[in-house]
């Protein structure tokens, strides 16, 4: 699916809904990794000319103004980008975090934001990429790659503490 028809499935009311059903951070993380259209753009965010295209699509969201006494309209779909920058290893993750930061009115993005920030060592330990043992030689490694919402969660969240969970991990 082109890039485009991604950012309007993820910057659509109905995405929002989704994921805002959540009652918990972790459940809103969990909503997003699970979506099809932050999974597709998660795959193509893996590149670097595309981890460059969601970091302006940030940029470009964070200079559209709300309404003063609202919440910005764009805040789960800044949350699903930072997301998505996060997983995809992008060097943009902390740059986009730090916009978001310092944004006015948003929950979600910035509650991902201040936990990329006050845990910048967890994005050296993130990774698509996770080294298992072969059931068959336990000499040989092997490598598997995980998608967003599969084994390792993008991460447990309380605000001062920052898990990698494989309680669910798919081999």
């Amino acid at each position: 699916m082109p890039v485009n028809e991604l950012f309007e499935q993820i910057e659509s009311a109905a995405f929002a809904a989704r994921a805002n059903i959540a009652n918990t951070f972790r459940s809103f993380i969990r909503a997003l990794a699970i979506d099809s259209a932050q999974r597709g753009l998660y795959l193509l965010a893996s590149e670097a000319a595309n981890a460059e295209h969601v970091f302006s699509r940030v940029e470009n969201l964070l200079r559209h103004d709300s309404e003063l006494t609202f919440e910005n309209p764009h805040d789960t779909a800044l949350a699903a980008y930072l997301h998505i920058l996060f997983y995809a290893r992008s060097e943009l993750t902390l740059q986009a975090a730090k916009l978001i930061a310092d944004a006015p009115r948003l929950w979600w993005a910035e509650m991902v934001a201040r936990i990329i920030l006050q845990n910048q060592q967890m994005i050296a330990l993130s990774s698509s990429h996770v080294k298992t043992e072969s059931l068959a030689s336990p000499a040989a490694p092997t490598t598997k790659q995980l998608l967003p919402g599969e084994g390792v969660s993008f991460f447990s969240l309380t605000p001062n503490v920052v898990e990698l969970s494989t309680a669910d991990w798919k081999q």
